[in-house]
């Protein structure tokens, strides 16, 4: 009996070695169709791996020639045009149409957006204005996942010329089987020693090598091709040979009443563990999850920490998304910033600040969200007619500017800092001076809980600010 069970053995493995080598060779055709599939279907969608650069300067012609106040940031299809000059030049800033002044003007463009895997984009810089201008480069990745050849570039432009920087992005190694995923970085412009307010973003994808679907797809071709060897080789014996038939029928019945346990170790493949999706920690990260998304309050998380919530403002989500921060007091006594002169009060109000979600600084001179010659309890403030005069209409955030020249009944300078109703506080490491001439009065009065500060200044003019950028801390909102 034993000599013809294992004769019936020998006659069933050439069979056997058979269906695997078939098997084999429909893995190997099933994997070069999958290949070609996922070639042709870039090719369908008209995505390339890596896209190319263009061999032309982009056209900078197409930019306006002015921006909507004479500092800031102005964006027009992909590409960031600054305009600054300092502050104490004496120039009006007024409501009037705005003018293309004489100091630095730097137009930046980065392109490609779009890298697969690996690849290089590039950054034109070109100065217009008359001054040359350092820029240094900074390259951010909020999931910490990606390469570069270095975060930090430095260039100097000279007037009307233009630099070209390469930027090389590598992402993380292909998994075996998934999903594809989009790792975005930001190149953050600092252009005189003064950081621009916005970034030029760009995003590496990374596609697996087999798609969940295809690992699907050959687990059941390996099932099938086993199971067809088994029948194969069951009606393959000659019906003479009774005992070798009755020894493979009991092995094929065998093998299909225990079909599992049998295929199983074979077919199965290594399960990858799911990368786990962070929150988003930006407004251009949650872009970049949701292209639909627009203008509004968002929940984003501190560094993609899912246990530090904070409720911010996306602006400008279909272009260059910026994070604000909205002050649910505001306007009034709340949150205002106001010049003093013995004839009246040039007031700047603000519903929302500029907000680094990473740092969790605030910037200043951001007036995108700001008014002018609003009320204030207490103040006589200025009309547009009366207001043209004056060399400065416009205050920065959290700085008081007293220019009473000391007259008794003239108001003080000052400066309301209200964050009640958000997630934030001053931290304790802010640190308000005081400077001017003949400077008399000063009040720094910030709260025991960091929320509000209360500044009060006279002088010749007398004015007290910040030393550094106003650094915030996250306390919830209770």
């Amino acid at each position: 009996m034993l000599l013809e069970s294992m004769t019936a053995v020998s006659d069933f493995l050439p069979a056997l070695m058979l269906g695997a080598c078939l098997t084999l060779l429909l893995v190997g055709l099933v994997w070069l169709a999958l290949l070609f599939a996922d070639r042709r279907w870039n090719w369908l969608s008209g995505y390339k791996p890596t896209e190319p650069i263009q061999e032309h300067t982009p056209d900078f012609s197409s930019l306006v020639d002015v921006v909507p106040r004479e500092e800031g940031l102005a964006t027009l299809e992909g590409t960031a045009v600054l305009l600054y000059r300092q502050k104490t030049n004496g120039t009006p800033l007024t409501s009037r149409p705005p003018y293309r002044t004489a100091a630095t003007q730097l137009l930046a463009h980065l392109q490609p957006t779009r890298l697969q895997e690996k690849g290089y984009c590039q950054l034109w810089l070109r100065n217009e204005g008359a001054y040359p201008v350092r820029c240094e480069i900074n390259l951010r990745d909020p999931a910490g996942e990606l390469q570069f050849n270095r975060t930090r570039h430095a260039v100097t432009v000279d007037a009307g010329q233009e630099e070209i920087v390469t930027i090389v992005a590598n992402g993380p190694s292909r998994p075996l089987v998934g999903n594809s995923r989009i790792y975005p970085f930001e190149a953050r412009l600092t252009a005189a020693g003064q950081e621009l307010p916005q970034s030029l973003f760009a995003q590496v994808e990374v596609r697996p090598w087999l798609p969940t679907w295809g690992a699907a797809l050959l687990v059941i071709a390996l099932f099938l091709c086993m199971a067809g060897a088994f029948f194969a080789a069951a009606f393959s014996q000659e019906p003479g040979d009774d005992a070798a038939a009755t020894a493979v029928a009991a092995i094929a019945q065998t093998a299909t009443a225990q079909a599992t346990p049998i295929l199983t170790p074979t077919v199965m493949l290594p399960t990858p563990t799911p990368t786990p999706v962070l929150p988003p920690a930006s407004c251009a990260q949650l872009r970049a999850t949701n292209r639909t998304i627009g203008d509004g309050e968002q929940t984003l998380y501190w560094r993609n920490n899912a246990s530090v919530p904070m409720t911010v403002y996306c602006h400008d989500m279909a272009g260059n998304p910026r994070e604000y921060l909205t002050l649910p007091n505001s306007g009034g006594a709340f949150n205002y910033a106001l010049i003093a002169y013995p004839e009246g009060a040039l007031t700047t109000h603000y519903q929302k600040i500029r907000l680094d979600p990473v740092a969790l600084t605030i910037d200043a001179n951001d007036d995108t969200f700001a008014t002018t010659l609003e009320p204030v309890p207490g103040y006589t403030v200025l009309s547009a007619d009366e207001a043209v005069g004056y060399p400065v209409l416009w205050s920065e955030y959290g700085r008081a500017l007293g220019c009473s020249r000391n007259v008794g009944s003239a108001p003080l300078g000052a400066a309301n800092i209200d964050l009640t109703g958000t997630d934030f506080a001053l931290a304790q490491t802010v640190d308000f001076i005081v400077s001017g001439v003949g400077v008399e009065n000063p009040v720094i009065d910030i709260s025991t809980d960091g929320r509000t500060a209360n500044l009060q200044v006279d002088g010749r003019c007398g004015q007290i600010y910040s030393s550094g950028p106003l650094q915030l801390v996250w306390v919830g909102n209770p």
